[in-house]
């Protein structure tokens, strides 16, 4: 593993002003996720935001968490890191771009800052996507 993806959580959390988001991602997930249903974690990165909702829906039966990164070195990272520590709930990771993903039967998507890095065009067929697949 290269020595960038090695730091890259503890660079995420000195860089970006509220990545303590990440808590508060799983907080929502335990009150929002609902059994049989998916959550979408779009650009993935370094698994935070898996793991936070990964703890704390445990109990809640038959979910599945979607880990959509765009990166084969991230999501091979990803990949790793949540083998590590997840082994009760399925987490699949995809190679794809938000762009072209499929949404459906979802509780729960994590955009966390993409938005700001999506075409101005793009940025309301996503969400109109990520509102048809919370309402299907």
């Amino acid at each position: 593993m290269s020595k960038s993806l090695m730091l890259y959580p503890n660079i995420n959390t000195r860089s970006i002003p509220g990545y303590i988001i990440m808590t508060i991602i799983g907080r929502l997930s335990k009150r929002f996720v609902k059994p049989h249903i998916q959550i979408y974690d779009m650009w993935c990165s370094h698994s935070a935001a898996c793991l936070s909702i990964y703890h704390n829906i445990l109990d809640i039966l038959i979910c599945k968490i979607i880990a959509v990164e765009v990166s084969p070195a991230m999501i091979k990272y990803h990949h790793e890191n949540l083998m590590a520590h997840c082994d009760q709930i399925p987490i699949k990771s995809i190679d794809n771009a938000i762009l072209n993903i499929k949404i459906d039967r979802v509780s729960m998507v994590i955009l966390k800052f993409i938005l700001q890095f999506l075409d101005p065009n793009n940025r309301q067929n996503v969400l109109n996507r990520i509102y048809q697949g919370l309402n299907s």
